[in-house]
């Protein structure tokens, strides 16, 4: 198990006599044994952080320890490091075991030891009785099981995967995601994993790392992120519809939906115009008698099962809000009460994207 520290990491490249910061200062430590997820939008520098990682390209400043030690000088062959590509890159005349015998071959390992090599991986992935086949004649996700058993077989440090479900259907997807986790954990070794999907990230990974405009905006684990967005910018993107602008005073935020007494850390943001999300989970129904004194009106426009729960959109005169709910219900209009302990507040102007 090796950890892996990147510091300060920054790479910068010309095109069309401009210069481009792909990724700016991103440090984080990846622990041994960890699987870490980097999320973010296309274009925001995933597959160029991998890379560097890999020794495929250089960093422009900034550097990238290995349990401590630099590698920023050592060769992409020497790091240690193996990468699965979205495009499983296979070698098309050659067999499935010709396959995953390559990277062997080169660490000067033959004969039965390779064989028994090959045999161990292929199980891993499930793939026992494919030795003989060419990648012309597996599926999508089968190619994609040999990519992962050739990075594998050679027993790297460090393991790369650059959005390698991408490209097939969601029911494959879910296998071999589950399939990358326990071949993860029982190799016990230290893998990032690239997507830009966050249902995804989510479900696969230790932590996830939030990457946006070559910003590494934040690092966590998968409930912590969904709960404590760290700005307004993460918040966007993992997707949290109900957004709104606010005004802060002291522990009072006053809003379009009503006014809320803050607590915790929200009462300590700047006073002002801020920005507030309040989770979907964050609204429930009121169906008894007693109206608690928060309570809002509002008009149910839509409802739709949504991963294993109800989504209902609702309506209070112009604002359109969001709420999750276990079960269906008839009702045209609906009594809501919002936990303002789940609000959380951003300064308005602090956007960092």
């Amino acid at each position: 198990m090796t950890e892996v520290l990147l510091s300060r990491l920054s790479y910068t490249y010309r095109y069309k006599a401009r210069h481009i910061q792909a990724l700016r200062d991103v440090s984080v430590l990846v622990e041994s044994g960890e699987l870490m997820a980097i999320l973010g939008p296309s274009g925001g520098g995933k597959t160029t952080l991998l890379r560097l990682i890999a020794g495929l390209q250089q960093p422009t400043s900034g550097d990238i320890l290995f349990d401590g030690y630099s590698v920023k000088k050592v060769s992409a062959r020497k790091r240690g490091v193996m990468m699965v590509f979205q495009d499983e890159q296979l070698f098309p005349y050659m067999t499935v075991f010709q396959n995953i015998a390559f990277g062997l071959k080169s660490q000067h390992i033959s004969g039965k030891a390779l064989r028994k090599r090959v045999a161990e991986v292929l199980e891993l992935v499930q793939m026992t009785g494919y030795e003989k086949r060419l990648p012309s004649q597996l599926s999508g996700g089968e190619q994609q099981r040999i990519a992962l058993a050739r990075a594998i077989a050679v027993q790297p440090k460090v393991l790369l995967l650059d959005e390698p479900l991408s490209h097939l259907d969601a029911n494959l997807r879910e296998q071999l995601r589950e399939m990358v986790r326990y071949i993860q954990q029982h190799l016990k070794i230290t893998m990032l994993f690239v997507t830009h999907d966050q249902h995804e990230a989510l479900s696969i990974a230790d932590r996830v790392g939030i990457l946006m405009q070559g910003a590494l905006q934040q690092v966590a684990m998968p409930n912590e992120l969904l709960q404590n967005p760290s700005n307004i910018d993460v918040a966007r993107f993992l997707g949290m519809p109900n957004i709104f602008c606010g005004q802060k005073s002291g522990r009072c935020l006053r809003t379009t939906l009503g006014d809320f007494n803050l607590s915790g850390e929200n009462s300590k943001a700047q006073d002002g115009e801020v920005y507030f999300v309040v989770p979907t989970t964050a609204i429930q129904p009121i169906f008894d008698s007693a109206i608690p004194q928060n309570c809002l009106t509002a008009t149910v426009v839509h409802q739709q099962y949504y991963y294993h729960r109800w989504r209902y959109t609702l309506k209070i005169a112009d604002v359109t809000f969001y709420m999750d709910y276990l079960m269906p219900c008839e009702a045209a209009v609906l009594d809501v009460v919002i936990d303002p302990m789940q609000i959380k507040v951003y300064p308005k102007h602090a956007t960092q994207i």
